[in-house]
């Protein structure tokens, strides 16, 4: 998976996962990677892993799809509140804003 997104390959990417869980993927790693350096701030050493695919999506694959921004951010909206918002307790107030519902963009 990393392979095809750092290649920019969206086709490839998407035919084997749906946005909703790229959104997922991404929320879930972001509340880990929050927690993980909370409780031990020398734990960041800046460098991702393969295991960050969704961000490698987001910066190389999504600009070939431009069709696809705005499902696959409704999606980390959708999928944040109850991931990244336990992990990050300020993010509450900005989230329970949001309503994938009725975007305002």
């Amino acid at each position: 998976m990393c392979r095809l997104a750092d290649d920019g390959d969206a086709c490839g990417v998407l035919s084997i996962v749906a946005l909703d869980e790229i959104a997922q993927e991404w929320c879930d790693l972001t509340a880990a990677a929050i927690a993980r350096v909370r409780d031990d701030p020398s734990d960041d050493d800046g460098e991702p892993g393969p295991e960050w695919w969704p961000q490698s999506f987001l910066f190389n694959c999504l600009p070939s799809v431009p069709h696809l921004h705005r499902e696959l951010f409704v999606g980390l909206v959708r999928v944040a509140p109850h991931r990244v918002r336990s992990a990050h307790p300020r993010c509450e107030p900005t989230v329970a804003r949001l309503d994938p519902a009725r975007p305002s963009f």
